[in-house]
Parts: structure tokens; sequence; C-alpha cells
């Protein structure tokens, strides 16, 4: 599923559509997705200003509030699952924009759109979501650290002395593998199996390493090198795997770049290595990694 780059392109796409936006209504064409839809949108939607699109970790946050003397500021989460995306229509009712070119064909039947949203000037957004594993949730501003699905992310992946902070702490007790510890959005909200495994090949450390076994000076490499990489991809407009696109349609590049996702079988591309990329599964994800130079616990690096 998308992970913070991917995500990160979507709220840098969407904003323009929504920011500054007045809501005339919002309209669930389904019940729900991966949950129920939150039905008490439907009463505020009417006169609601978007004031901003922000985001933490994997999570789209809308902010919406009424004008007036008392604004009653809410925010409406958007998680986009596998396949959830969003495409914006003019006053018309045109769809702007190409359809997507996915790296795997999936539908773009109008039967996949979900969610509506309609502004005051006529133009809007539609939410499509094939495989509707994405979600939503509205609830007060006040309430944003107690909400189910935010409150127990560690600092979202683009802020690299919190999550050194963070990381270092729990790493000294932690006895799970590594790449399973970048993978705990309590430690870093955003990191999916992508950017862990090539974080984890950029600093040489196999993903199969006890995490307390790491040296801190690793755990600090991985905080360092999941900014290169998230800002790498975010400036490739993310990776084009199976079902994530962008919401323009354009073809996220970063998957040009992979040094080892994916690349099972190939040559390592790190300078006079001379090993092979290796693939395992682990609690039914992929790992990708060099067994040449990501040496596993502490084995002299080459």
């Amino acid at each position: 599923m998308p992970e913070l780059p991917e995500v990160e392109t979507v709220r840098r796409i969407c904003e323009p559509y929504f920011a500054g936006k007045t809501l005339q209504s919002v309209e669930f064409l389904r019940p729900n997705l991966r949950f129920d839809l939150p039905t008490a949108l439907l009463d505020y939607a009417p006169g609601a200003v978007c004031r901003q699109i922000r985001r933490h970790g994997k999570y789209l946050l809308f902010d919406l509030e009424k004008p007036g003397a008392a604004p009653d500021p809410h925010i409406l989460l958007c998680h986009l699952g596998m396949t959830g995306r969003f495409a914006f229509f003019d006053s018309d009712g045109r769809v702007t924009g190409e359809e997507p070119s996915f790296y795997y064909e999936q539908s773009t039947a109008r039967t996949h759109n979900h969610v509506v949203f309609t502004f005051s000037d006529g133009s809007g957004a539609l939410y499509r979501d094939p495989r509707r594993f994405g979600f939503m949730d509205f609830f007060h501003k006040n309430q944003q650290f107690e909400n189910v699905f935010l409150k127990k992310l560690g600092p979202d992946g683009l802020r690299e002395a919190e999550i050194a902070a963070v990381a270092l702490a729990r790493a000294k007790t932690c006895n799970a593998p590594v790449k399973n510890f970048l993978l705990d959005q309590s430690v870093i909200a955003g990191v999916g199996n992508i950017y862990a495994s090539e974080a984890l090949w950029q600093v040489k450390l196999h993903p199969h390493t006890p995490t307390k076994q790491a040296p801190p000076e690793k755990i600090l490499a991985l905080t360092a090198a999941l900014q290169e990489i998230f800002q790498d991809a975010i400036h490739a407009g993310g990776s084009v795997i199976k079902d994530f696109t962008r919401p323009d349609g354009e073809r996220g590049r970063y998957a040009d770049s992979f040094r080892v996702y994916d690349r099972a079988g190939k040559n390592c591309p790190r300078q006079g290595c001379g090993g092979v990329i290796a693939r395992t599964v682990t609690a039914g994800r992929s790992d990708y990694f060099c067994s040449e130079c990501q040496p596993f616990f502490l084995q002299a690096e080459k």
C-alpha cells in the first residue's frame, strides 16, 4: 500500500483542489469501505471550508472548519488502503486530467467511485477505491491525539530529530528483527516494506538482525537514510508498485531507483560488492537484501 512518499505526493496534488474551498456537500455512494463511512461528515460538510491538508505517516488529515465566530474545527482522516485515490472534476462535471497508467492494470469503472466532494463553485473531487481497503474517519480537532488511528503513531518519518530519538530509545530493548522495528508505526510513522528495505541496504544492515544488537550508530544511520530516501521518492512522485498512482494520473518514478526492492536475483548495485539480491518472506512480507554487503548480526562489514 502507499507509504509516506506516495501519501505525501497525494497530499501535495490534492491540496490546491481542496484548500480554501467551501464544501457544498459530501455524498457517500456506499455505506462503507474497510469500515463504515462517518455519517457525521454529511451534516457538517455544507458550508465548511477546507483550510489545509496535512499528513501524519500514511494518513491524510483534511482540516475543516465553519466560518464565523465559532469555527468548530474538525478533521477528516483518510487512509488510502491499497487502491484509494482522488480524481477531480470541474464545474461542468468533467473529470480533469487523464486516467492513470497503473504498474498493474486496475479498473477505473464508475462503480469504484465511493465518495463525492462538491464545492460551492461546482467543482469537486471523487474518492475512488476498487478494493475498498481504504477508510475515513471524522472527529473534532481537539480529539486528534485521542483518535484510535492516530494516538499510537510515532513521530512522522520526515521529522529526523524526533524519529532518531525515539528509535534510539526503543531499539535498546527490541528483540524483533530490525526490519520489523522499522515497520512498527509506533516507532516511525510512514515507513513500509519498500523504504525499509531500501534504507537497510543503504546502511549495510541485514533485515533479520535483532534490533537491540544493531549498534546505535546503525540506528542513527537508518533514520538519516530514511530522510534521504523519502525526499528522493517524494521528488520522483513516489513509487509505482501494484495499485498506487498519483491523483493527477502521472507515473511515480522512484521505482526506477530501487536498489534492492523487487530485484531478487539481480546483481547488487553497490560499487565493488559483487553480491546478488536475495528474497525471503517474513510474516507475509518480502525481504530484499544483499547477503554479501548487508551483514547479519554484527559480522564484519566489507
